[in-house]
């Protein structure tokens, strides 16, 4: 009986997990700062807006200082 339960659980669990749709899953998300800022953070730029500029940052520019 715990062998037949355990069976039931590893079939429902491989079922579920091929089942998930994962299409709106972005491989990056580039913060729009400039868009409102919600509970959850900033919302994604569209991926064909998104440029190089985008991912770099010039810490001296921001007046940080790293150790």
């Amino acid at each position: 009986m715990k062998n037949m339960f355990l069976m039931i659980i590893l079939f429902l669990s491989a079922l579920f997990s091929s089942t998930s749709y994962a299409s709106n899953i972005n491989d990056f998300c580039t913060a729009d700062l400039k868009g409102r800022d919600s509970p959850t953070g900033y919302h994604c730029l569209p991926p064909e807006t998104a440029t190089a500029s985008d991912f770099k940052h010039n810490l001296q520019s921001a007046s940080i200082s790293i150790p």
